[in-house]
C-alpha cells in the first residue's frame, strides 16, 4: 500500500497539471481565443484525478478491512482473555480438586487389581 504520495502527483498527468489547465481554460474564455487546447487539458487532468481516486478509494476500502479484522481480531482476543483471567478461583480449584480426587481413587483401584492374583478367583 503506497503511503507518503506527494499531492503533485495526485494533480499533475504526464505533461499536464491540473491548475494549469484549468488556469489555461480561464484565460482562453477571458480572452476569447480558442478554448479547444484548454478544454483536451482538463479533460485529460479530470481523467487522470479519476484514477487517482479509483486509486486512493481502493486503498481506503482495504484499510476499513483490515481495521475490521483487527477489531474482530481484539474482540477475540478479548473474549479469550476473559475466560483465562474471568475464571472463578473457587470453582476451578474445586473442579481441580475432585480431578485430582478421581485420579488418586483411580490410581489405588488399578493397585489393588493388579494385587489379585489367580488363586483370589478361585476361592
Amino acid at each position: 500500500m503506497a503511503i507518503n504520495q506527494p499531492g503533485s502527483q495526485v494533480f499533475t498527468a504526464s505533461g499536464s497539471d491540473v491548475f494549469q489547465a484549468i488556469s489555461d481554460l480561464i484565460t482562453a474564455l477571458r480572452t476569447g481565443s480558442s478554448t479547444d487546447a484548454s478544454i483536451v487539458s482538463v479533460r485529460q487532468a479530470l481523467d487522470h484525478i479519476s484514477i487517482q481516486r479509483v486509486f486512493y478509494g481502493n486503498t481506503l476500502n482495504q484499510m476499513d478491512s483490515q481495521q475490521t479484522f483487527l477489531n474482530s481480531e481484539k474482540l477475540e482476543l478479548s473474549r479469550q482473555e476473559d475466560a483465562v483471567g474471568g475464571a472463578d478461583m473457587a470453582v476451578a480449584v474445586s473442579r481441580l480438586t475432585n480431578a485430582q480426587n478421581a485420579r488418586n481413587a483411580t490410581r489405588v483401584a488399578t493397585g489393588k487389581v493388579s494385587q489379585i492374583s489367580l488363586f483370589d478367583f478361585l476361592r
